[in-house]
């Protein structure tokens, strides 16, 4: 997505109804960093997604509030995950993971709606938009990671390491635009798949009984973390087991990207001889 400037009119109100198609014509005109691929994503084609645009664009919501707002859904998940560990009621322990999940999808959400008011809005795009776009989703990142790293059945080391594996990922598709490649949206750990699967971990956690939680942290520290030698203060469950496959599938994704990448600007490079 890319942030614009924002500001009122009708007649481009029409544009936020239009086919993806149109969005992206209207990008490949007005783009102002190097590449103009978009992650695909279905929604943009949705009744639901057009008619919110509208009224986003209508309400003159910058898209720049719109992606700073991804800063705030990171920070609100990451306290609710860490906050399962300093209650004892199972309600309570459920409401938070609850928290968690939604404000991971309505960090998704806000990521699907700055570009498409920024693309809809009729203004110029915003020159810092790249920044807009990519700084505070970085952030979230790193809180939801961390946060679920310290939530009832996390472990902080994976946290860790999967809020900078995640960061790493963006990175290497980051280096790629600007090294004049095309934006690598490849899995399987893009960030769709990591907040699927943190969503997916969060609301089974927040049904799972505590029993099975003791049972699966019996089950990680015999079969995995004792032999990684990871720190673990409190017991291991659904998320430390999303948080490693979630740091493995950004290994992956990784090396998908820099080879995807590296093979693009060497065929650039020989097509240019």
């Amino acid at each position: 997505s890319i942030c614009a400037q924002v500001g009122p009119s009708s007649d481009r109100i029409v544009e936020a109804f239009a086919p993806q198609q149109q969005f992206n014509h209207t990008a490949k005109v007005t783009q102002a960093t190097p590449s103009s691929d978009r992650r695909p994503i279905k929604a943009r084609d949705t009744a639901w997604a057009r008619a919110i645009t509208a009224a986003l664009i209508r309400g003159e919501v910058s898209p720049r509030d719109i992606s700073a707002s991804t800063i705030v859904f990171g920070v609100l998940g990451g306290l609710a995950f860490a906050a399962t560990t300093r209650v004892d009621s199972p309600l309570a322990i459920a409401a938070l993971f609850l928290t968690a999940a939604l404000c991971m999808q309505l960090r998704l959400l806000a990521n699907l709606f700055d570009g498409m008011v920024a693309l809809g809005n009729g203004k110029p795009l915003d020159p810092a938009g790249a920044l807009w776009n990519e700084v505070p989703d970085r952030v979230a990142d790193a809180c939801f990671f961390i946060g679920a790293g310290y939530a009832f059945g996390g472990n902080v080391m994976l946290g860790c390491i999967a809020a900078l594996l995640a960061v790493f990922t963006a990175y290497v598709r980051a280096q790629g635009v600007a090294l004049g490649a095309r934006d690598d949206f490849r899995g399987p750990m893009a960030k769709p798949h990591r907040m699927a699967l943190l969503t997916a971990a969060a609301v089974i956690a927040a049904v799972m009984p505590r029993r099975v939680h003791q049972s699966l942290h019996e089950l990680l520290h015999e079969s995995l973390l004792e032999w990684l030698q990871l720190p673990h203060t409190n017991p291991v469950g659904i998320v430390a087991a999303a948080l490693l496959i979630i740091a493995l599938g950004c290994v992956v994704t990784c090396v998908r990207r820099l080879r995807g990448i590296a093979t693009e600007l060497d065929k650039r490079r020989g097509n240019a001889r």
